[in-house]
């Protein structure tokens, strides 16, 4: 992640990287909130319909709370996430 970072910084766009302690699901669902990113990477783990992040913390939920990454390009790199979440984004 720091890689894509540190490129996407370079490329002038703005950052934010929540890790560990930081990527909690208030955290993230408010930095979505007050940026309004077009792209977004998130990584962690997950299964068929969630995704999460520290001491596995649900953060996204299919037809729950996925709604607040429509228009953004997401990429998620963790383990299940996708095969039911993705889709319906």
């Amino acid at each position: 992640m720091s890689r894509l970072a540190g490129e996407a910084r370079v490329q002038g766009h703005q950052v934010l990287v929540l890790q560990d302690g930081e990527a909690t699901e208030s955290n993230l669902i408010g930095a979505i909130d007050s940026f309004r990113p077009e792209f977004i990477a998130f990584g962690g783990h997950g299964g068929p319909n969630v995704f999460t992040t520290t001491n596995l913390q649900v953060v996204l939920k299919g037809c729950t709370n996925d709604g607040i990454l429509a228009g953004a390009r997401v990429v998620f790199i963790s383990c299940l996430t996708g095969r039911e979440l993705v889709p319906k984004l």
